[in-house]
């Protein structure tokens, strides 16, 4: 994977599969420069064990339409997921979180991804719970599997097109 990945400007998909990052500041590097990755559309990261957090904010990629995350030692989200740094909305419409197994919570600002349409949380064996969801007015899939420590669920009533 090049260190330069803000050089790929144009980039709409980045899949990220089986690579491992060291703990190195450049290894944090490598992926911190998919925030200038301006057009990117959709980014899958698999597979990658060395992570406990993201060392990026999904929430500075303003075209940003899928995001998908199988990050096995995954403990931390960002919470930057919904205002962009322009003051403009997330345009996230796809978010799959799975096998994330350390991962305990996510950001409450997922609960504000007003495009968001589906939501998909599956095998994060340390979630509890998760946030309001109240605000998710184009959320049309909601799908939660394998995980077991998740006591309750926030009020979905508000949910009228799921």
């Amino acid at each position: 994977l090049p260190f330069e990945l803000e050089r790929l400007s144009n980039l709409e998909v980045l899949e990220i599969d089986s690579y491992d990052f060291d703990a190195s500041p450049e290894g944090r590097e490598t992926l911190s420069g998919v925030e200038a990755l301006s057009h990117l559309k959709e980014l899958r990261i698999r597979h990658c064990k060395t992570f406990e957090r993201l060392p990026f904010s999904p929430g500075r990629l303003p075209n940003l339409e899928v995001l998908e995350l199988h990050v096995p030692h995954l403990r931390e989200f960002p919470e930057e997921l919904v205002q962009q740094e322009d003051g403009s909305q997330s345009k996230l419409k796809e978010l799959t979180i799975s096998y994330c197994w350390e991962l305990r919570r996510l950001p409450s600002s997922v609960g504000k991804l007003s495009s968001l349409k589906e939501l998909s949380i599956k095998s994060c064996g340390e979630m509890t719970n998760l946030p309001s969801l109240e605000s998710l007015s184009s959320l049309k899939k909601l799908s939660i599997e394998r995980c077991y420590k998740m006591t309750n669920l926030p009020s979905l009533e508000s949910l009228s097109s799921l």
